[in-house]
């Protein structure tokens, strides 16, 4: 059975149909008719009832509509979402059944997973609920939910319409990123579970764990009194995280490493760095060409549009900068052309000026370098500035 092209007239019978209990309804060109079950299959809280074939529909104006009927539970199993594809035509395919009706399931309450998720993936595993965790540049990530294995996640949403309006194989190219950076494990990276490219509306959606803690700046900003060792530690992290995707084949470069996209699980004190949507993978000559970041933890020739993974090495010492200051580099009031200005001719931000820490200011000193003298990762992490961390020590910087 092949479907017809996508009908808008359809889709919004489709939603009225939906407040009834219709989940789906797709046109097809055939008259061929699917017979319904013999009896209802129940999965656990919610139930296919059965469905059928309405001739002649005059609403949608097509001249053959299936449908599916559903009583509405908490979940439906990957197992109904295959019956469903099946029954209407798509067997094997429940993307195309969910694909059909996705902006119609917020009629019903958010969705046919549980009531208040504003949106489901495709497979129906992953929902995402209206409550934002966070806000970048170019990204909005929300509080998620893997129905499958019953855990919060992050859903990640990258609007990329003006991107791809400007460069179209900027999409895919991201997109390829992407889903190499989901075959990453690590103990200080964040986690992907899943990545797709919604066309229509211009965003790629990705799935990753969550730290429930929050940002590290937001972390930062809850508990002002943070020890030297524990600063330290946190740092030796990030590192630790870096220096994973700076060695791995091939090289992957952040971009984008700030204090609101590294990550803190509180009562664990693990740190993990996040925001991977941004990263480039580059080739023998790890050398990226785009512009993309946050000013105030952009390294100077990262304006040049040629750059190597030692930019990461430069947002890493404003990283700390933060974490120690609890102050946003260049925060005193530049705009975004004054922090250009001032990075592109190595002015460093009055944060560091005012830092009375001769070791830390060194170290981020080191970081912030001319690109040719900063250290790698790994160089760093044989700093003697780590050294003695696990052992009790005392003071604090704030």
């Amino acid at each position: 059975m092949t479907p017809s092209a996508p009908d808008h007239e359809g889709e919004r019978h489709a939603s009225s149909m939906l407040k009834k209990g219709i989940v789906a309804s797709k046109c097809v060109r055939e008259s061929k008719s699917v017979p319904p079950r013999s009896k209802p299959r129940e999965d656990g809280p919610s139930q296919l009832v059965g469905h059928h074939r309405q001739d002649n529909d005059g609403s949608s104006g097509c001249p053959r509509v299936f449908q599916l009927h559903l009583n509405f539970g908490h979940a439906f199993t990957r197992r109904q979402m295959g019956d469903a594809a099946e029954h209407l035509g798509f067997d094997g395919q429940m993307g195309v059944v969910h694909g059909h009706v996705r902006k119609c399931a917020r009629i019903h309450g958010g969705g046919f997973f549980m009531n208040n998720l504003e949106e489901v993936d495709l497979t129906g595993r992953f929902g995402r609920y209206a409550a934002v965790l966070g806000l970048g540049s170019v990204k909005k990530v929300y509080r998620g939910f893997d129905q499958e294995e019953g855990i919060e996640v992050a859903w990640n949403r990258v609007r990329l319409r003006a991107l791809a309006e400007r460069d179209p194989s900027m999409v895919d190219r991201l997109h390829a990123e992407v889903r190499l950076l989901r075959s990453l494990h690590h103990d200080h990276i964040i986690g992907f579970h899943k990545v797709w490219l919604d066309r229509d509306a211009g965003v790629l959606n990705f799935i990753t764990e969550v730290c429930n803690s929050g940002s590290l700046r937001e972390y930062r900003d809850r508990h002002k009194h943070v020890s030297l060792k524990a600063l330290k530690k946190w740092a030796r992290q990030i590192l630790e995280g870096l220096d994973h995707l700076h060695t791995h084949d091939p090289c992957i470069i952040h971009r984008d490493l700030n204090c609101s996209n590294v990550f803190i699980n509180g009562n664990t004190g693990q740190v993990k760095i996040g925001d991977l949507g941004l990263a480039a993978i580059v080739d023998k000559d790890h050398t990226a060409h785009t512009i993309l970041g946050t000013p105030e933890f952009m390294a100077p020739e990262l304006y040049s549009e040629t750059y190597t993974e030692s930019v990461d090495i430069y947002s890493y010492g404003m990283c700390v900068l933060e974490m120690v200051t609890r102050e946003m580099p260049y925060g005193e009031g530049e705009s975004v052309g004054q922090i250009y200005h001032s990075v592109t001719n190595g002015v460093p931000p009055a944060a560091l000026r005012r830092l009375r820490d001769p070791e830390m200011r060194a170290f981020i000193q080191r970081c912030i370098g001319k690109p040719r003298n900063r250290p790698s990762a790994a160089d760093l992490l044989r700093d003697p500035f780590f050294h003695g961390i696990d052992d009790d020590t005392t003071g604090t910087l704030s």
